[in-house]
């Protein structure tokens, strides 16, 4: 009768299976049931890097809206959503016209 697989000889397999054993899995553990994880810089990195794009797209977003409409329309809607309910507003505050959707804007007007 064999001896059954324990949890760590599964985990190690898993790992090796996927090409990233790592040479320190039980240096991790301190105290019985505390593990500490290292936080990887280049997932920051990609995290912040992420973030930067949701924001410039949004920016770049209202500015498409803005020289498309024209920027006097833009500010008469936006002022008229900010009459509404609390999402409403919320939503004016997120969409009003800031000096990068305006530079934007000014850029992108000659193509509308």
């Amino acid at each position: 009768m064999s001896k059954p697989d324990t949890k760590y000889d599964i985990f190690t397999r898993n790992q090796g299976d996927q090409g990233q054993v790592r040479s320190r899995q039980w240096d991790d553990i301190q105290q019985p049931g505390v593990i500490i994880f290292e936080t990887n810089p280049r997932q920051s990195r990609r995290s912040l890097l992420c973030l930067m794009a949701l924001v410039f797209g949004f920016i770049l977003f209202k500015a498409v809206v803005m020289a498309s409409i024209g920027g006097d329309v833009y500010r008469q809607s936006v002022d008229l959503l900010g009459q509404g309910n609390y999402i409403d507003q919320a939503g004016a505050f997120l969409m009003r016209p800031d000096f990068a959707t305006q530079f934007f804007a000014n850029e992108l007007s000659p193509l509308f």
